[in-house]
């Protein structure tokens, strides 16, 4: 009987601790991404490897709000290898890289209850030096603002939480947790294959 006891609370404390890691992991997954807000006019840097991605204020007003208007630049090994403007509301958003994929959140809309977030996947084509442009994969809306909707009657964000999962041959985007009743899709998925030069 007491070998059983011990036998018992070892496994339970085994689960625990994988339980405590497996949250832990989860956790560092979320962090992965780097949130920046130029609208004070700073610039942010990140590293992901052998990746610097620097977000700063642009110098091309495509939009009439002035902190709006953002350039990002790309250096591999410190050499730079691309550098484009874009647009996101109030400055404001977050990115991350993982095996030569780009993923950026945007903004879309100003004003209360007006703004949502949208995800973008970029693929760096590293193996092209020749080509010095993100080339986009997807444009996929994160965030959904419903006007006077039930059982509210005032704008409400419905948002999903998204994670980038590097497998060995493919990356996982996963966009879950969405709220039920609002006629959207609970979980989107998307698979994109690892390029060969990483």
């Amino acid at each position: 009987m007491r070998k059983y006891l011990k036998e018992t609370i070892i496994t339970f404390l085994c689960l625990t601790l994988l339980a405590s890691i497996s949250y832990g992991a989860e956790r560092t997954k979320s962090s992965e991404w780097k949130s920046f807000d130029a609208s004070t006019g700073d610039t942010f840097n990140f590293s992901f490897g052998k990746y610097i991605v620097t977000i700063q204020p642009g110098a091309h007003l495509t939009s009439p709000f002035r902190e709006d208007n953002l350039t990002m630049t790309i250096k591999k090994n410190n050499d730079t290898i691309i550098r484009q403007d874009f647009v996101s509301s109030y400055g404001r958003g977050s990115v991350l890289l993982k095996s030569d994929y780009l993923f950026m959140e945007y903004g879309v809309g100003r004003g209360t209850g007006v703004r949502e977030e949208h995800i973008k996947a970029y693929t760096l084509l590293a193996e092209y030096e020749f080509i010095k442009n993100l080339i986009e994969l997807f444009d996929i809306q994160k965030s959904y603002m419903f006007p006077d909707s039930k059982p509210v009657a005032y704008p409400y964000k419905v948002k999903y939480e998204v994670r980038v999962i590097e497998e060995k041959k493919n990356l996982r985007v996963i966009f879950s947790g969405a709220e039920k009743g609002f006629g959207i899709p609970q979980r989107k998925e998307i698979i994109l294959n690892k390029m060969v030069n990483n």
